[in-house]
């Protein structure tokens, strides 16, 4: 028999240093279920190291509900950031439990008693007997035990979710790395080359299959005529394979190759992020650019 009991938990990410710090948004589904209930003017959030904070709720145009006043300090007082999460407990009306959990998948280590942490209206008084009933009455029916089966189970998908997280996060490192390495290990191999002929390399960057960097010394001298800001030349891998005409174009601080025959180039021979490319000059009549192509992968 399908269950259709409302939601009493849900759990914020923090994704950034900087954007939960001005307010935190309560989930559309979990105010679906609870607006009327904690729709006032000030939510109570008690978290696990007994700390009680009063924190102003706002109302977006499009009907979504924030913590906003008060959250700054809260947010400082427990020194949020990036990869922090936070998992609220509906303990009856606008009464929360919050747990505080760090990038390690374990609680964090709450700050030392300090005087009494409030919204900003509050900060130097302690709670009112009007909160103190209201969080008493609230609470008195609904407390669930801490080691219930809902709060241990909370407890470990917040753990699996974490593992995937640091799982996720150690693979894209990893490959982070090895990418580095084989970007190292294609300009080191494009650094021993050798010609008696003038070259230069470059390192593909992601703008780079549009057009690609070019020295403004190397194009005037061996590229360019006069004054022209302007030539076609050819472009010729070392299998022989020919592809032209591609633009050369001087920007007086940079010059660079473009067209869409550079654009072909780059297809054709499955340039990527990270590769060197060395152009070495074999024809200087009919401007002919070899490329040799140092893979990073």
């Amino acid at each position: 028999m399908r269950s259709c009991r409302k939601p009493h938990n849900f759990y914020r990410l923090i994704l950034s240093d900087d954007v939960n710090k001005i307010s935190i948004r309560i989930p559309n589904k979990f105010t679906r279920e609870h607006r009327k209930n904690i729709l006032s003017s000030n939510v109570l959030i008690i978290v696990s190291d007994d700390k009680v904070w009063s924190l102003g709720l706002m109302i977006s145009g499009d009907g979504k509900l924030w913590l906003q006043q008060g959250w700054p300090e809260f947010a400082e007082h427990y020194r949020l950031k990036s990869g922090h999460l936070l998992l609220f407990n509906h303990q009856g009306k606008s009464v929360f439990h919050v747990r505080i959990f760090d990038q390690s998948s374990c609680e964090i280590n709450y700050p030392p008693p300090e005087k009494s942490p409030m919204s900003e209206n509050d900060i130097d008084r302690p709670l009112t007997e009007d909160d103190q009933r209201m969080a008493m009455a609230e609470t008195e029916n609904c407390l669930i035990n801490p080691f219930s089966f809902e709060i241990q189970f909370s407890s470990f998908l917040i753990i699996i979710f974490f593992r995937f997280v640091n799982t996720v996060l150690a693979s894209e490192k990893g490959n982070e790395l090895d990418e580095q390495r084989s970007r190292k290990r294609a300009l080191e191999a494009a650094k021993s080359f050798k010609s008696d002929n003038p070259f230069y390399s470059v390192t593909i960057k992601a703008s780079y299959f549009n057009w690609v960097y070019a020295p403004v010394p190397f194009m005037r001298r061996y590229l360019l005529n006069d004054d022209d800001k302007c030539v076609d030349c050819v472009l010729q891998v070392s299998d022989g394979e020919i592809l032209g005409p591609v633009t050369c174009r001087d920007h007086n601080t940079y010059g660079k190759l473009c067209g869409d025959n550079w654009r072909k180039f780059c297809d054709q021979n499955n340039l990527s992020v990270g590769d060197v490319c060395v152009f070495e000059l074999i024809n200087e009549m009919k401007k002919v650019l070899k490329v040799a192509i140092f893979r990073a992968r």
